[in-house]
Parts: structure tokens; C-alpha cells; sequence
């Protein structure tokens, strides 16, 4: 009896070290062909058939061991079983790391800029109408992963509507100011009334969760992305006068969103807080030196 276990217990490891060579040669190859024909899924299957392997190993052991009967044999089966669990949990955390290794890492950073304030109503870079949707203050977003992120999709949300509306819509403009700004719709999708008083032009911005659009990402390389017009409009408002004018004039808060697909066909998406850097911004006459300064969500 001790000897059909023993054969038994032989064909089952043998059953272990196929499974878990295939294992292993998935964690780490980079072949495209292979990782097609065994995916991901696949391979936690494999895992779920290795650990039914060892519990019919370790079910055969028992029995021989209440026997009281252990042969030189079965100990080597016992310790080549061991060695094959310690080798299980070794490929797991293995295929764990290579996993986050092989996915994007996108994410935005700092961004500087140096600018003479135009009026309110005109864009920061080019010196013409603002566009009602986006500006062309940009922000880089880079990859720092290992792989490429394709299908990529960008949009912005306003956080403190509430906020602003409370401190625009009661300030008390003097004569000498230049500009007015008024939330005219606090509910989604939000709008803004922005007056040129000087050259009595103005202009309502819907605020609105516009979507962009872009190729890719490849790794350690980034990509330039606009950021929305009324950013733009209320940075101005809070720079146009300086204190103490505007002591107390809040920034605006944005969620800036990003979706992306990795190359397992996996869609992602990952939130930032955005906000100007108003505590280290220098102004001096309409010379602005400030930055956009970002914070991880999820």
C-alpha cells in the first residue's frame, strides 16, 4: 500500500512541476504570442489545479504517515513537496511584481509658468479671445512605467463651485478694477459671467466636463494636455488685482481625470487634485510667476 501511495505522490509532484514551469515561463516572458495563449486568467487556473495537486499530495502523505510505515522514499516525495510549495509562493510574489511592473504609471507634474496677465478675457499665450472650452496653459502628463498606455482620455471637474460663487458673486468691485466675474449657475453643468470692463466686452463660460482625446503614452515620455478655460479665468481673477484687494480670494479646485488602456487590454483610471500654487506665486505689476501643483487621489 505504502507503495502505491509513493507512486501516487511521484506523479502528483510531477504534475506540480509541470504546472508550475508554466507558471513560471508566464511570469517572465514578454513574448506577445505566448501571453495570448495563456492569459491572465489562465494562469490563475493553473494556480487553482497546482493547489488541488498539493492537497492530493499532502492527503497521500497523511495517510502514509498514520500508517506509521515512512520510507526513504516518501521522505525525498516529502521534501520535494516542500520545495515545490516555497517554489509556488515565490513564482506568486514574482508574477505580483512583474504585473506592476509591466502597467503604465501615468501621472501629471508640476507645471511653471511665467506670464504677463492679459485682460480677463484673453487667453494667456496666444494674446487672442479665449476659447470657450480650453486654454493653451498646458500641463505635462507622463508615463513612468514600463509600458505604453494607449487610448487615452482626459477631463476635468470642479470641486469648490460652491466656494467660489459664495466669494465672486458678493465682492465689491471698485472703480479701478478692470474685470468682474459672476457664478451665474451653481448646478451642473456650472456657468460663469466674466466682464471686460475696460473695453466693455464679456463673455459666459459653461463649465463643463469636456472630454480630450489622445493616442498614447509611451514610456518615459509624456504628453502635453490643455487645461480648461474658466481654470484660466479665475487664476486671473485672483492675480488681475493684487492684495489687499483680494485677501481672501480662493483658488480654484479641480479632479483632473485620466482613463487609459495598458497593453492587457485593461482600462485604468486614476484622479488628481489640481490647483494653483497661490502660497509661492509672485506677481509684480501684471508679471506672473506661479505653478499648477498637483495631489494624488487614487
Amino acid at each position: 500500500m505504502i507503495k502505491i501511495f509513493s507512486i501516487g505522490l511521484g506523479i502528483s509532484l510531477i504534475i506540480n512541476i509541470i504546472l508550475l514551469y508554466y507558471m513560471t515561463v508566464f511570469t517572465i516572458t514578454d513574448n506577445k504570442y505566448f501571453r495570448q495563449k495563456i492569459a491572465s486568467s489562465d494562469y490563475k487556473k493553473l494556480l487553482v489545479f497546482l493547489i488541488i495537486s498539493i492537497l492530493f499530495s499532502s492527503i497521500l502523505i497523511s495517510i502514509s504517515l498514520l500508517s506509521k510505515k515512512i520510507e526513504p522514499d516518501l521522505m525525498a516525495a516529502l521534501v520535494s513537496l516542500l520545495a515545490v510549495i516555497v517554489a509556488i509562493v515565490a513564482i506568486y510574489y514574482q508574477h505580483k511584481q512583474f504585473k506592476i511592473n509591466r502597467k503604465p504609471y501615468i501621472t501629471p507634474v508640476r507645471k511653471s509658468f511665467a506670464i504677463d496677465l492679459p485682460s480677463i478675457l484673453t487667453d494667456w499665450f496666444t494674446g487672442e479671445k479665449i476659447d470657450k472650452r480650453f486654454s493653451n496653459l498646458t500641463i505635462p502628463i507622463y508615463n513612468l512605467g514600463s509600458t505604453t498606455a494607449i487610448d487615452i482620455s482626459y477631463w476635468y471637474s470642479l470641486k469648490n463651485i460652491e466656494e467660489l460663487s459664495e466669494y465672486w458673486n458678493n465682492k465689491v468691485y471698485f472703480d479701478s478694477t478692470s474685470y468682474s466675474i459672476k457664478v451665474l449657475d451653481q448646478d451642473y453643468p456650472y456657468s460663469i459671467g466674466i466682464k471686460d470692463r475696460l473695453a466693455s466686452r464679456e463673455a459666459n463660460l459653461t463649465c463643463k466636463n469636456f472630454v480630450n482625446y489622445a493616442d498614447k503614452i509611451d514610456p518615459g515620455l509624456f504628453l502635453e494636455v490643455k487645461t480648461p478655460t474658466y481654470f484660466m479665468i479665475f487664476i486671473s481673477g485672483i492675480y488681475k488685482e493684487q492684495s489687499p484687494l483680494l485677501p481672501n480670494a480662493p483658488t480654484p479646485i479641480f479632479s483632473l481625470f485620466i482613463e487609459y488602456t495598458d497593453l492587457d487590454r485593461v482600462r485604468h483610471r486614476v484622479e488628481f487634485e489640481m490647483k494653483s500654487d497661490v502660497n509661492n506665486a509672485h506677481i509684480n505689476k501684471d508679471k506672473l510667476n506661479s505653478s499648477i501643483v498637483f495631489k494624488s487621489i487614487t
